[in-house]
């Protein structure tokens, strides 16, 4: 079983998790555990009340963000950076064919 946690204390683990994200942008599920020392079934809970706030948002599979906004340009920013690495692999490809 989890650890118990006080209104005070679940309240400053909530406050910590909000920061975190907005600190870093975005913030996977391993990382907020790592970062809070809390288990990952409370991470998972806080981030259930804090999405029902309003207060971040969550992607399965890809992190938790401020807010769908902050996702979307973060999806944008990871799409360009794939293709700005694909470009020169496809290039070497094309000289080494000839």
């Amino acid at each position: 079983m989890g650890a118990i946690y006080t209104e005070e204390q679940r309240e400053r683990l909530q406050r910590h998790i909000v920061d975190l994200v907005r600190k870093n942008g975005r913030m996977t599920m391993p990382q907020l555990a790592s970062t809070t020392y809390a288990s990952h079934d409370s991470i998972r809970r806080y981030l259930k009340m804090l999405v029902s706030q309003g207060e971040v948002y969550v992607v399965s599979g890809k992190g938790v963000f401020l807010s769908e906004g902050v996702y979307r340009e973060w999806l944008a920013s990871s799409a360009r950076k794939a293709r700005v690495i694909r470009k020169p692999a496809q290039k070497q490809g094309k000289a080494g064919a000839q």
